[in-house]
């Protein structure tokens, strides 16, 4: 994967100190009063992940290249989405605001939708369709320290980056590498299934109340789940090994990175836990069974990589048995 240039850092910090200040209050709008419709929850699903991500890499001083690798799609789907909103649900979009500014709101969405839109569209093409394969070890480890500029801080930061891969890879073989990034691809797809479960269970008592009541926000989680997992297969299918050091080091930052995840989805659910409740006119204010559902996603987050991180060294040597030209990669990138 090609390093996105990373966002910058001053910019990050106030986004994340203005966050820290209004985040609370918004959060807490959303959460007591739900929008009974399917953009509404939409848009307040994707600006709690984002306003998030924004803060979790803000106070990680831009060194959670993970984390600032999911902001800007993040930040596009999120700006793509309010621009619908207040282009086809403008009371819930601009409450706030007199009516008599909605003119001027639905010009700024049409900008908004276009940027956002196209930029998306970018992303999607440069990540999933064009294919950018390192031809060489030394060419993978180059990408990932890409510079944005000779004398800007982030290629400063990325020509550090670039002396710090070259010890890592000095120190670790590269087969502990390459076993690092398998680990890795199988905790994320464990942690799919996970979060999948947990819908599963959150949702189907919950639907069965409400008689069916905002089914089509449950489903949406489920396929977003199913294409999130199609897509990186997807991706990892045409990899070659050499493209697993083109990647961050996909345990620096874990912890951060999986605790912003686990927050992201767990207040996701609640949010959708809320909307069906309000739509279906079953009791909302069961907070126990929100703060278990909460506690129940962050573990689905974080214990897959834990856990596979402890049997390492098995799901390596089972990887390799399944897959015998993989094998044979290794041997040739080993003795490359």
């Amino acid at each position: 994967m090609t390093p996105q240039k990373e966002p910058p850092l001053l910019g990050l910090g106030i986004a994340a100190w203005l966050i820290l200040i209004v985040g609370p209050w918004y959060l807490l709008i959303v959460l007591l009063q739900p929008s009974p419709h399917v953009l509404g929850w939409a848009a307040a699903s994707a600006w709690i992940a984002f306003p998030l991500a924004v803060l979790f890499h803000g106070f990680s001083s831009g060194r959670n290249l993970m984390l600032a690798d999911r902001i800007a799609p993040l930040g596009y789907a999120s700006g793509l989405v309010l621009a619908c909103m207040l282009l086809l649900s403008p009371a819930e979009a601009i409450f706030l605001a007199p009516e008599a500014w909605y003119p001027a709101f639905q010009v700024l969405a049409v900008l908004l939708l276009v940027v956002c839109g196209a930029r998306l569209g970018l992303l999607v093409d440069e990540r999933l369709v064009a294919v950018r394969r390192p031809a060489t070890l030394a060419q993978a480890i180059l990408d990932n320290a890409r510079t944005v500029g000779p004398s800007t801080r982030a290629g400063r930061r990325r020509r550090q980056s670039l002396r710090a891969a070259k010890q890592v890879l000095a120190r670790a073989p590269v087969a502990e590498r390459v076993r690092a990034s398998v680990t890795h691809r199988t905790a994320l797809m464990w942690r799919y299934l996970a979060l999948t479960a947990v819908v599963l269970v959150a949702g189907v008592p919950q639907l069965v109340l409400a008689s069916g009541a905002f089914a089509e926000g449950w489903v949406a989680l489920l396929v977003g789940l199913a294409l999130l997992l199609e897509t990186r297969l997807h991706v990892w299918r045409r990899e070659t090994l050499a493209d697993g050091f083109a990647d961050p080091d996909p345990w620096a930052g874990r912890t951060l990175y999986d605790a912003w995840c686990g927050l992201s989805a767990g207040l996701v659910l609640v949010l959708t836990l809320r909307t069906t409740a309000a739509m279906g006119g079953v009791r909302s204010d069961l907070w126990l069974w929100y703060v278990l559902v909460l506690a129940a996603a962050i573990a689905a987050s974080v214990l897959p990589f834990r856990v596979a991180r402890s049997h390492s060294r098995a799901l390596f040597d089972r990887w390799l048995a399944r897959n015998p030209r993989r094998a044979e990669e290794l041997r040739a990138l080993v003795t490359a």
